[in-house]
């Protein structure tokens, strides 16, 4: 069980991580102009 608990942490972690590398190059792409 505890096993089971710590890999749906990790997989919501991961999807955490992944968005915001998402958001924040799509807003680096935006701040080239500068």
């Amino acid at each position: 069980m505890l096993s089971e608990d710590i890999k749906q942490e990790i997989l919501e972690t991961s999807n955490i991580e992944i968005s915001n590398i998402l958001n924040d190059s799509s807003l680096n792409e935006e701040e080239k102009d500068f």
